[in-house]
């Protein structure tokens, strides 16, 4: 068995359907460690996780403070909203998105492993996530 197969999921809460959702993210990326659908006060929807879920949980609702703030940032100098943030340091790739008007998926992978191709296919999956969420 590779260390792929052996590997399961981190687990604090129930698995709800949006988490089977986030789910699909880990196959369009390769390196993935991490998927959160959460609210704008960092309120932590469901999720889908290789890393510990306290601090998968932590980290999204950080990303999507930064994301808060570039967009209020962006909205006040008057050149647009912000849709998508990419963070890249020497150990992880990390990629905010806005679901809808106040909620957010923020991805997590090892360095490197998101690019366009991999952000075309979260979007893809993010159709199924606001489907599912009515929004």
């Amino acid at each position: 068995m590779s260390e792929v197969e052996a590997r399961q999921p981190s687990r604090d809460s129930v698995e709800s359907v949006f988490s089977e959702i986030l789910s699909r993210m880990e196959t369009a990326c390769p390196d993935f460690e991490a998927a959160v659908f959460y609210d704008a006060e960092g309120e932590t929807i469901d999720y889908h996780s290789y890393l510990d879920p306290f601090d998968t949980r932590l980290a999204a609702a950080h990303h999507g403070v930064i994301m808060t703030m570039a967009d209020a940032k962006s909205r006040w100098l008057e050149i647009g909203c912000v849709k998508m943030i990419e963070v890249s340091s020497s150990k992880y790739d990390i990629v905010t998105m806005v679901l809808a008007d106040g909620y957010f998926v923020t991805v997590i992978a090892g360095s490197g492993a998101i690019g366009d191709e991999v952000i075309e296919g979260f979007l893809e999956i993010l159709v199924s996530l606001r489907e599912e969420a009515g929004m």
